[in-house]
C-alpha cells in the first residue's frame, strides 16, 4: 500500500546497510579476534530467521500470470517502460538524482588523506558514522516521504544533498585537521544521502508495474547504481586535469 511504502523503503536500507557493515567491516574486525570460521558461521546462522520471514511472509493478493518466455521476462518489461509519457526523462532522472553525492563520496577518502586525518579518524568518520547516519536518514526519509508526500520529498532532500558537501568546503579552508569538523561534515553529507535514498527507493516502487514489478525495479535500482560505478574514474579524472 502507497501508505507504508515510506516506512518499508526506509526500513529496507537501514537493513541493507546495517547488513552490509556487519558483512564487511564487522565481520573482518572479529575475523582478526575470534578466526573466520567461528565468524563464518555466526553469518549463516543470521539467514535462518531471514529464511522463516520470507516463508511466513504474505503473498499478494492477486497473482499475476507468470511470463512464458524469457521475452516476456526480460525485454517486455523494458518496452512496457518506454511507451509510458515522458520515459526517457524519467530515466534521466533515476540516474542524475544523486549523482553529486557519488562523485563527492569517490573523493572524501583521498581528500582526507591529504588533508592529514588519521586513519583513526577516518575510521570513524567513514565507518561508525557512515553507517549510522545512513541507516537514521533512510527512516527518517522513508517516514518523511510518508507524511509529506514522494514530490515534495525528493525536491527537499535532492536540494539538502546539493549543499551536504558544504562541510568538506569548509574542511580545506580549516587547511589542519580538526576532528568535530570532519564528523560533523561527514555525519551531515551521509544524513541527507540517507534521506535522499529513502524517498528514492519509493519512487522506484512507484515505477514499477504489478506485472513486471522484479524486472522494472531490477532495471532501475541498477540505472541507479550506475553513476556509482563511473563517479570514481571520472571524478579522479576531473581531479587531475585541475592538478588538484
Amino acid at each position: 500500500h502507497k501508505d507504508e511504502q515510506g516506512a518499508a523503503s526506509g526500513a529496507r536500507v537501514a537493513m541493507y546497510r546495517a547488513a552490509m557493515f556487519a558483512s564487511s567491516g564487522l565481520a573482518i574486525s572479529m575475523a582478526a579476534r575470534v578466526g573466520w570460521p567461528v565468524v563464518n558461521a555466526v553469518l549463516a546462522f543470521v539467514y535462518l530467521p531471514m529464511l522463516l520471514i520470507t516463508w511466513k511472509s504474505p503473498e499478494p493478493e492477486v497473482q499475476t500470470p507468470a511470463p512464458r518466455t524469457l521475452r516476456d521476462a526480460v525485454w517486455q518489461p523494458f518496452l512496457s517502460f518506454l511507451t509510458r509519457p515522458r520515459a526517457l526523462e524519467i530515466l534521466a532522472f533515476v540516474v542524475l538524482y544523486k549523482i553529486s553525492d557519488q562523485l563527492t563520496q569517490a573523493l572524501t577518502r583521498p581528500f582526507l588523506i591529504d588533508m592529514g586525518y588519521t586513519a583513526d579518524q577516518r575510521g570513524i568518520a567513514l565507518g561508525l558514522i557512515t553507517i549510522t547516519t545512513t541507516i537514521v536518514g533512510a527512516v527518517f526519509g522513508g517516514w518523511v516521504t510518508t507524511l509529506a508526500g514522494l514530490g515534495h520529498s525528493l525536491w527537499i532532500f535532492g536540494f539538502l544533498q546539493l549543499f551536504s558537501n558544504v562541510g568538506y568546503y569548509i574542511l580545506s579552508i580549516l587547511g589542519r585537521p580538526v576532528a568535530p569538523a570532519l564528523f560533523a561534515a561527514t555525519g551531515f553529507e551521509l544524513l541527507t544521502s540517507g534521506m535522499g535514498t529513502g524517498a528514492f527507493t519509493v519512487l522506484l516502487l512507484r515505477l514499477t508495474e504489478k506485472r513486471f514489478s522484479a524486472t522494472q525495479y531490477a532495471l532501475f535500482s541498477s540505472l541507479f547504481a550506475l553513476p556509482r560505478v563511473v563517479a570514481g574514474p571520472f571524478a579522479t579524472a576531473v581531479l587531475a586535469d585541475l592538478g588538484a
